[in-house]
């Protein structure tokens, strides 16, 4: 039976597999490197010091003209919270009513924001193609209000680019340059 075992094992021995070495300290160091340094990146990365330090490209530098472009849209918002609201009408016909009120309030708001002057070329730029959208959706709201004035209870329709809703694009810019009471009012 000796032999017999002997045998058997001999025959084993090529199925045995050899023990993996111990990771180097080398190795270790590395991976303790990497998932620390891992770790660091998404701290860093929605920290406000990445905010600050690696601006959006749409952002705006001039701080005074974003100041002045925030206090104009927030006058506008309080003249739309004195508005009787949307939603308390009875009818198609007496939302387009409420909607034209509305309308001119931001339509006197885009007007006035577009005479704004900054220090810095690119800021007026991006407030130029800002209000441009602002004027694409203006225009969505008055056909909205042509088609309560008829009767239709239709949904409001928002225009896209680049299959992006116009308004969608606009809350982004304001909210990347903190003009919140630049935002779309939520009145339809």
């Amino acid at each position: 039976m000796n032999e017999l075992d002997n045998e058997q094992l001999d025959h084993h021995a090529g199925r045995v597999e050899a023990m993996p070495s111990p990771m180097s300290k080398w190795t270790r160091a590395a991976a303790t490197v990497f998932v620390i340094g891992c770790v660091a990146f998404w701290i860093f990365a929605f920290s406000p010091l990445a905010r600050n330090l690696f601006q959006a490209p749409d952002g705006l530098q001039d701080d005074i003209y974003a100041e002045r472009i925030e206090r104009r849209c927030a006058t506008a918002r309080a003249a739309l919270d004195d508005l009787p609201s949307v939603r308390s009408a009875t009818s198609p016909e007496d939302r387009a009513v409420n909607l034209i009120d509305a309308n001119t309030v931001l339509d006197e708001m885009v007007t006035e924001i577009a005479v704004f002057d900054s220090t810095v070329a690119a800021d007026q730029d991006l407030i130029r193609k800002w209000l441009a959208d602002w004027q694409v959706y203006l225009d969505d709201r008055t056909a909205h209000v042509e088609r309560l004035a008829n009767g239709d209870d239709e949904r409001f329709l928002n225009s896209e680019s680049d299959g992006v809703f116009i308004a969608e694009r606009m809350n982004g810019f304001a909210r990347r340059n903190d003009l919140d009471s630049c935002e779309t009012p939520g009145d339809l």
